[in-house]
């Protein structure tokens, strides 16, 4: 006698193909965490490009703009991953805006042309 519980539907989609102890099913999730990282980083792309380069005034294409910590060891643990990418994407979708905010007023931004001087001196 099979006694499992109903499956409740997606919280979004409402369909019955959600994983056990989740709201949403995966395709849904998916979504959600996909949407969440895009907000973020258009967020972190304007942030850069309001103030551009420290050294040289770029300030043209967020993705030529780097942020650099200006005391490493302030830097948040989750963000300690061997990564080109000031934050990786899954280390991105897992904080908070308040979080991030925090983490940005740590760093200088810098073109990447700088940024490589500047640790390569």
């Amino acid at each position: 006698m099979n006694r499992r519980a109903p499956t409740k539907p997606c919280a979004k989609c409402g369909t019955l193909e959600r994983r056990r102890g989740q709201s949403y099913c995966a395709a849904c999730h998916c979504e959600m965490v996909t949407a969440s990282y895009r907000k973020k980083r258009a967020w972190i792309d304007a942030w850069k490009l309001a103030r551009g380069c420290l050294y040289c005034g770029y300030d043209h294409c967020a993705s030529a703009l780097h942020l650099h910590h200006r005391d490493p060891e302030t830097k948040n643990p989750r963000l300690r991953v061997q990564h080109k990418e000031m934050f990786p994407r899954t280390a991105m979708s897992r904080m908070s805006f308040d979080d991030i905010k925090h983490e940005v007023t740590l760093c200088d931004v810098l073109c990447a042309n700088c940024h490589a001087e500047t640790h390569h001196a």
